[in-house]
């Protein structure tokens, strides 16, 4: 029988994010009306060239909005980063069953340095950590937020020494 389970988690803003966000606003927008004023005494070129300020700032802005998406079917987990709900990046793809270490990430763990941190979690949200081999990255440590359905999901496909 196949297994599947989807899962989205919007990443919460941070107070660096917002701060991004205020900088691009205001540096876009002063350049756009700049542009503008020009083209109103100059020349109507420059009309062209604020309104492709305008576009490049609000393309900027809405590159902040980052979700990921979780997906498991039949024990193997995907996730995607997706950036502003226009572009899709993968960010892994492993089989449950190659975790050697997973269960609730605790606050003032650190990763060794030999280790690769993949962080797809929700902010404030309760987290989870898995530990397996790849093959491109070497030793991974995966921080990411399931739900119930998805662990639930999980749950037939983890190693028995794993499973708790």
């Amino acid at each position: 029988m196949d297994s599947y389970a989807e899962y989205l988690v919007k990443r919460q803003p941070t107070a660096a994010d917002m701060t991004k966000k205020a900088l691009i606003l205001v540096g876009g927008g002063a350049v756009t009306v700049i542009f503008l004023l020009l083209t109103i005494f100059y020349m109507p070129l420059l009309l062209f060239v604020a309104c492709a300020a305008g576009y490049g700032t609000w393309w900027l802005f809405t590159n902040q909005y980052i979700e990921y998406e979780y997906l498991l079917t039949n024990g193997e987990l995907d996730i995607d980063k997706i950036i502003g709900k226009r572009k899709r990046v993968r960010l892994l793809t492993v089989p449950v069953s190659a975790f050697t270490e997973f269960g609730k990430e605790e606050d003032g763990v650190t990763i060794p340095e030999d280790v690769t941190a993949v962080l797809a979690a929700g902010e404030g949200m309760e987290t989870y950590a898995a530990d397996f081999q790849d093959d491109s990255m070497g030793a991974v440590r995966l921080i990411f937020s399931p739900n119930e359905k998805m662990l639930d999901t999980m749950k037939p496909y983890l190693r028995a020494s794993v499973r708790r």
